[in-house]
């Protein structure tokens, strides 16, 4: 009995520890979500709370979980010096996602120069 309990509790501690399924690999409703959230985050837009989302959608249904690692992974692609930095060249708003990221003050300042050369440029 104690091997068995031993044996149980040896397996469940080691599937604890596999890594989840990536979350794009999963049903089309995760795909959906987690695209739906990347797209959010890529095009600079605030994460939208479920209601939004389920209007939005037409979906009653909300991945939560799939929507918000679509978003982190659009805000990893969107937050960098070198993307801010051309959407400052294109005369774009600095991207609502990038306010919550780690540097923000340092991607805003990044982004902000390229506005300020882009109009130093249209002046001339």
């Amino acid at each position: 009995m104690t091997k068995v309990m031993v044996l149980t509790a040896l397996i469940l501690s080691l599937t604890g520890c596999q890594t989840a399924p990536d979350i794009t690999c999963n049903n089309d409703g995760n795909r959906f979500w987690y695209e739906a959230g990347y797209n959010d985050a890529t095009s600079g837009a605030i994460v939208k709370d479920n209601e939004t989302l389920s209007e939005w959608s037409g979906r009653p249904e909300i991945d939560r979980h799939a929507y918000l690692a679509g978003y982190r992974a659009g805000q990893m692609e969107l937050c960098h010096t070198d993307t801010l930095a051309n959407w400052g060249s294109s005369g774009k708003p600095f991207p609502s996602g990038c306010d919550s990221v780690q540097d923000t003050e340092k991607l805003r300042k990044i982004w902000q120069s390229a506005i300020d050369q882009t109009h130093i440029s249209a002046k001339s």
